[in-house]
């Protein structure tokens, strides 16, 4: 069993990191991406400033939202009646 964290960065921060581990016997073992390189990320934001989803502003998202329930109600509503008589 292991653990590791990365320290938070500031917005705008690439971080590249890879695992890199050895056992009792000595051998070691390095862990990178499919090419071969560290993996990576930068850090766009903290989720205090920005919580949406990447690429999808606040406002499309509650408005997905929104249309996605009146649907679902409409739907439902519709199967209700129909039931009914």
């Amino acid at each position: 069993t292991w653990a590791a964290s990365i320290p938070a960065q500031p917005v705008n921060t690439m971080v590249k990191w890879y695992i890199m581990a050895w056992d009792d016997a000595g051998g070691r073992s390095i862990r990178m991406n499919a090419t071969g390189d560290p993996f990576s990320y930068t850090v766009m934001s903290t989720p205090s400033e920005d919580a949406a989803i990447p690429g999808y502003s606040v406002v499309s998202i509650i408005s997905i939202t929104i249309i996605a329930i009146i649907s679902i109600t409409t739907i439902h509503y519709r199967k209700h009646l129909k039931f009914k008589k």
